[in-house]
């Protein structure tokens, strides 16, 4: 192979390398899509695993004492994202940081405290196997009738009911006016609504605040 050879393929090869377009059979050029096309997102998505890690964390930070009546220790919070780091390749969304854990915390607290209340209601009852607030469908419908968002509580289960209670047994109210129905998708925005909460944790996660 002659060296005018060699160089024109390095040349082709250098071309193919740097531009993001491609040539098909038919021979029509088509664009390659571009990392830099990608946006990072700003949510973090939760899965059931994702809850049943976060509150398997609050549960060894309970034992470790770092549950106080008043509330957790801004290191709990430090302690679950570090325990949920990379679970948004299987969630998708953003990274799960500790005030976005706080803030789920909240969600899943609110819930558990709702499913408790069902529970007490007469006509009402739990199924074990199926982790399912069960009610004949007359009492349902009566109920509905003047809360209309329980409705999701006909169908939807909470298997992690009773490891929730545990950490909050005692400690919230669970009357009439604890239950309200969250709105729940499951994709949470990270933000910073609690300055006092967002300096502690800073202080201890470290110096980079990105990770409130």
């Amino acid at each position: 192979m002659s060296r005018g050879s060699r160089t024109k393929k390095t040349a082709n090869k250098e071309n193919s390398t740097s531009d993001p377009s491609s040539t098909n059979a038919a021979g029509t050029v088509t664009e390659q899509p571009s990392n830099t096309d990608k946006k990072t997102p700003r949510n973090a998505k939760w899965t059931t695993a994702d809850d049943a890690t976060l509150v398997a964390t609050l549960r060894e930070q309970q034992a470790a004492g770092n549950q106080a009546d008043s509330g957790w220790k801004a290191s709990v919070w430090v302690a679950a994202a570090q325990a949920l780091a990379g679970s948004e390749a299987q969630s998708g969304g953003a990274a799960k940081k500790p005030k976005g854990c706080s803030d789920h915390w909240s969600l899943l607290k609110n819930n558990c405290l709702i499913v408790q209340k069902l529970r007490g209601l007469s006509g009402f009852g739990w199924d074990d196997s199926r982790c399912l607030v069960v009610a004949p469908s007359d009492v349902w419908e009566r109920y509905i009738k003047d809360h209309p968002d329980a409705e999701v509580w006909r169908t939807k289960s909470f298997p992690l009911f009773d490891d929730i209670i545990s950490l909050i047994k005692g400690r919230f109210a669970t009357g009439d006016g604890a239950l309200h129905i969250p709105e729940e998708d499951h994709d949470e925005l990270n933000t910073e609504t609690d300055d006092e909460l967002d300096r502690q944790i800073a202080a201890d996660w470290g110096a980079d605040d990105s990770f409130v």
